[in-house]
């Protein structure tokens, strides 16, 4: 390859790219695939020196680290000529703002507002650790009005990136279901 391993760091975002194409048959990285070592010598030094215990878990380990610390799923996106994985930093990360005498002599921190509506949050519950169709969640919710269920509780989760469907690819599906984010067990579990 004549390119080395690109990062660019920018104020609300890190960005790296690697040159090399991936196999064809992977579409998404973060469904399950195949792994396919390119190169099995530096594969067999970092496990030895334990950078990675299995051959396959690269992308779960990394968004699990980043739910861990409290950051978004990184966006992972295959290009005709590499690969570019982009990383957030952390939720409700306080920003600074000036004092509100104007001056410029220090800092105070923003307050942090909770990102979950009550709606969003039962809804959230209600899925746990699992996937759950639209109707199992309307149950669990004791909601029979499809309308308020679908704009109070579903649109808001997706549009926030708590909840995600198990088959984007065919949004009205009859087997359809829904399950939670990085970003939404962590904010769950810190609530």
């Amino acid at each position: 390859m004549s390119s080395t391993v690109q990062a660019r760091i920018y104020d609300d975002q890190l960005v790296i790219w690697n040159e090399g194409s991936i196999p064809h048959e992977i579409k998404d990285l973060k469904a399950p695939h195949s792994s396919v070592l390119r190169n099995r010598l530096i594969a067999d030094i970092c496990f030895k020196a334990g950078y990675i215990d299995s051959w396959g878990r690269g992308i779960e380990k990394i968004t699990t680290a980043c739910a861990e610390h409290g950051c978004p799923t990184p966006d992972f996106e295959i290009t005709p000529t590499g690969i570019r994985v982009t990383l957030l930093p952390k939720f409700n990360m306080p920003s600074q703002v000036t004092p509100q005498d104007g001056t410029s002599q220090g800092t105070a921190t923003a307050p942090v507002t909770d990102p979950l509506t009550d709606p969003v949050k039962k809804l959230l519950i209600a899925i746990g650790n699992g996937e759950k169709s639209p109707t199992e969640l309307r149950t669990i919710l004791e909601l029979k009005h499809r309308h308020t269920f679908r704009k109070n509780y579903m649109e808001a989760a997706l549009e926030d990136g708590f909840i995600e469907p198990t088959i984007p690819e065919k949004p009205t599906s009859q087997l359809q279901k829904y399950r939670l984010t990085d970003k939404g067990i962590y904010l769950l579990s810190n609530t």
